[in-house]
């Protein structure tokens, strides 16, 4: 179904380069870490198969080395920023320096992207596929596409998958890290009871719905957006019979610390260093970094495929840092964050040019 998806987007939204290069550049938003992992190393193997686009996949979420994350987020906002002037100079600049493309070539740039990338990154892509998650987010991630050039639109631009992973699994709750759905216990009914999303918004397979505000704030909002007001509604009501809608305690620290936007999740700190030639992985305990033995497991197999864009070795990382003289101490740069929600076993992962995989 993506791979579909990404043909049509492709063939309707791609634009030409100087040099004879058809491109697009293309978000795929998914709701979670593992997921966005997944596909990424789907698409890199199996690209779009005949008469498609060849395909270069960067993953984008927070499970990965601090400073990739800051050289993706570095390009991203170089190339993505389409406001004046020829709008592509940037992209097709890179096409040739960084990605040495042919001339004459068809390729998709895409980006599969967790919810970063739906709050405070300015950037502009060609098209979009969105796992729902809440109409909040929906409509977050549609306005980060056509966001600077503005161009006339005929064809739909955006494909929004009418049901997310959850659902396929048979997950009795969906819309859920990230989300809003969840179940009245007292009731035993979820506050979403409908997860599909042509019910959900009031529209049929095929329809091209403009995702705006007016789904939420329109005289007449479709399911989704009652559903969503209902479980914000319901989380918030105990509290709101006691402060009222005017007490200063909504906008405090503890408001947020009782309230939490997700589940309060375990975090473990490791960073990787060099020791004798050869990187090293230490974890944060007890106020100190602690080197992991070596039947903890840790692989590094961080080579990046050839279809990978925006996915640089930790070698290669280094080498950007002393170019652009960036100040950042090796243990700043080279640190990662991995969070659990239960005492999971935290001594087996990969490193690899997709992030940090758990295993």
């Amino acid at each position: 179904m993506v791979i579909e998806a990404i043909k049509r987007l492709h063939e309707r939204h791609a634009w030409q380069t100087t040099d004879g290069c058809r491109v697009s550049v293309g978000l795929i938003r998914v709701a979670n870490i593992g997921p966005c992992m997944q596909l990424a190393g789907k698409l890199e193997a199996i690209g779009t198969g005949e008469n498609g686009p060849s395909v270069y996949v960067c993953p984008y979420h927070a499970r990965d080395l601090m400073i990739r994350r800051v050289f993706k987020e570095y390009w991203l906002d170089k190339l993505l920023k389409r406001k004046a002037g020829p709008m592509n100079t940037a992209i097709e600049r890179f096409l040739r320096e960084e990605l040495n493309v042919k001339p004459g070539s068809e390729l998709a740039l895409i980006v599969v992207a967790t919810p970063v990338e739906e709050v405070g990154r300015d950037h502009d892509f060609d098209w979009a596929i969105i796992e729902p998650s809440s109409l909040h987010s929906i409509i977050q991630t549609a306005g980060r596409v056509n966001r600077h050039r503005r161009l006339a639109v005929e064809e739909a631009n955006i494909i929004l998958l009418n049901r997310n992973i959850r659902a396929s699994r048979g997950e009795p709750l969906v819309f859920t890290r990230p989300g809003l759905e969840f179940r009245n216990e007292e009731k035993g009914q979820t506050t979403h009871p409908c997860h599909d999303m042509e019910t959900l918004l009031d529209a049929k397979a095929g329809e091209q719905p403009p995702l705006s505000t007016r789904l939420v704030f329109g005289d007449e909002p479709p399911p989704l957006a009652r559903y969503d007001q209902e479980a914000i509604r319901r989380r918030l009501a105990p509290l709101g019979a006691v402060l009222g809608l005017s007490h200063p305690a909504w906008a405090s620290q503890w408001f947020y610390e009782a309230y939490p936007l997700r589940e309060r999740e375990k975090r473990d700190a490791y960073r990787i260093m060099d020791a004798d030639g050869k990187p090293a992985l230490e974890r944060f305990e007890n106020g100190r970094w602690i080197q992991k033995k070596e039947d903890a497991r840790t692989i590094i197999c961080d080579k990046p495929p050839g279809c990978a864009w925006l996915c640089p070795s930790l070698e290669e990382l280094g080498a950007w840092i002393e170019e652009k003289d960036l100040n950042l101490t090796s243990w700043e740069a080279f640190r990662f964050d991995l969070h659990f929600r239960s005492n999971a076993d935290t001594s087996e992962f990969l490193i690899t040019w997709k992030g940090i995989e758990c295993q």
